[in-house]
C-alpha cells in the first residue's frame, strides 16, 4: 500500500539493545497515525529530508539532539554532515541562431513545432537538452593556481574531471536567442551540513551548503569561468554572437570581479549528495554501511543519495539507481 500526501514525522524504536526500528509515525492531511514495519523500516526521503528525519527520531550528533530535547536513540556525529553540493554559474551571450526556447515563444511558430513533434516526434520539443562536456582544467589555467590548491585537488582521482560546461539557450526579447556557456565545479572541496532547528519534521531543516568555504573551489570556479570565455571566444562561437557578453559583461576582468560575479550568481545543479555516508563501523562520520543499514539501531535502512560517501563528478542519477538496486538486492537477500 502506498500512503498519498503523507508525512513521515518520526521512525519509532521496540526497547531493547540495540534498539530496533519497528514504525513510523506519519501525518496525513493533519491526522497523525502510526504504520508498523514487519520487517524493515527504510528511508528514502532525500538528501535534505533523510537526516533530518534520523535526527528527529533520536539519531545524530548528541548536541543537536540535546539542543533540541530530542532522546538519544544512536549517536551518530556523520549525520547531516559531509554535504557535497556542485555549484553552477553562466555566461551569456546573444547569438543569430534559434533557440528552442526563442521559437516556441513565438505565436508563428509554436503550433507549427508543436505539430512536428506530434506528427515525427521529432523538432525543439524533442530536444533532451544533452550539450553537456567535462575536463580536467587545462594547463595554462591550472598553473595559475595556488600550491594548496594544487595540493587539495589530488585528493580527487586522476581521471576525474573538475569541470563540467552546458551550452543552452533560451529566448530573448522580440524572439531573439540568448546563448548559454554554463559551468559546474563537478569535484567540489567544501562540505555543508544539514542539521534541525526543532524537533518536528514539519519545520523545513537547517542547510548550510557551504559553497566556496573552501579556497581551492574559488579558484577552480575563476578557473571554469576563464575557460567559458575562452569557448565564447571560439571560431565557431564568434561567428554566431551579436555584441558584446551580455552577462557578467566585458568590464569584469579581475579574478576578484569574477570571483564575486560567480558568488552572488551561482545555483545549484541539484546534486547534493552524502549526508548519511556510507562507511566502515568504527568511522566517526559513518552512517550507514555498505549494505544501507544504519549504525548503533537495528532494522533501519537509508537508500537514497544520502548515503553516497563522496559526490562522483557526473550527473548522480545513474548512481542513485545503482544503489537503489544494489542495496534491493541486498534486501531480498537478507536472512
Amino acid at each position: 500500500m502506498v500512503h498519498t500526501h503523507t508525512q513521515a514525522l518520526k521512525i519509532l524504536f521496540a526497547s531493547g539493545s540495540p534498539k530496533r526500528a519497528n514504525a513510523v509515525q506519519v501525518s496525513t492531511s493533519g491526522f497523525q497515525y502510526t504504520i508498523h514495519a514487519k520487517k524493515e523500516v527504510i528511508i528514502s526521503a532525500g538528501v535534505f529530508h533523510s537526516p533530518q528525519l534520523l535526527m528527529v527520531s533520536g539519531i545524530g550528533p548528541r548536541p543537536v539532539l540535546e539542543k533540541q530535547n530530542v532522546p538519544l536513540i544512536s549517536e551518530l556525529p556523520g549525520v547531516g554532515q559531509n554535504l557535497w553540493d556542485q555549484v553552477s554559474f553562466t555566461v551569456l551571450n546573444q547569438v543569430d541562431t534559434p533557440s528552442a526556447g526563442s521559437i516556441v515563444a513565438n505565436p508563428n511558430k509554436s503550433a507549427e513545432i508543436l505539430q512536428q513533434y506530434y506528427d515525427d516526434a521529432d523538432g525543439p520539443y524533442s530536444s533532451a537538452a544533452g550539450y553537456l562536456s567535462f575536463e580536467r582544467i587545462p594547463k595554462e589555467l591550472r598553473e595559475n593556481f595556488s600550491q594548496q590548491t594544487t595540493s587539495s585537488l589530488k585528493y580527487f582521482p586522476f581521471d576525474w574531471p573538475e569541470a563540467e560546461y552546458v551550452g543552452a539557450g533560451f529566448g530573448g526579447d522580440n524572439f531573439s536567442t540568448i546563448g548559454v556557456f554554463g559551468g559546474v565545479l563537478t569535484a567540489p572541496l567544501s562540505r555543508g551540513n544539514v542539521t534541525i532547528n526543532s524537533s518536528s519534521m514539519l519545520d523545513p531543516p537547517v542547510i548550510d551548503l557551504a559553497w566556496f568555504s573552501d579556497p581551492a573551489d574559488s579558484e577552480v570556479a575563476v578557473a571554469i569561468f576563464k575557460r567559458i570565455r575562452q569557448i565564447w571566444d571560439s571560431d565557431p562561437a564568434k561567428s554566431i554572437k551579436i555584441g558584446s557578453e551580455i552577462l557578467p559583461g566585458v568590464a569584469v576582468q579581475t579574478d576578484e570581479e569574477i570571483l564575486k560575479y560567480i558568488q552572488e550568481n551561482s545555483a545549484p545543479m541539484w546534486h547534493a549528495s552524502a549526508t548519511c555516508a556510507m562507511g566502515k563501523p568504527g568511522d566517526v562520520n559513518a552512517v550507514v554501511d555498505s549494505r544501507g543499514r544504519v549504525f548503533g539501531v537495528e532494522g533501519l535502512r537509508v537508500v537514497d543519495a544520502s548515503i553516497f560517501p563522496f559526490a562522483l563528478p557526473g550527473h548522480p542519477q545513474a548512481s542513485v539507481y545503482m544503489i537503489g538496486e544494489k542495496i534491493a538486492d541486498d534486501i531480498m537477500t537478507w536472512k
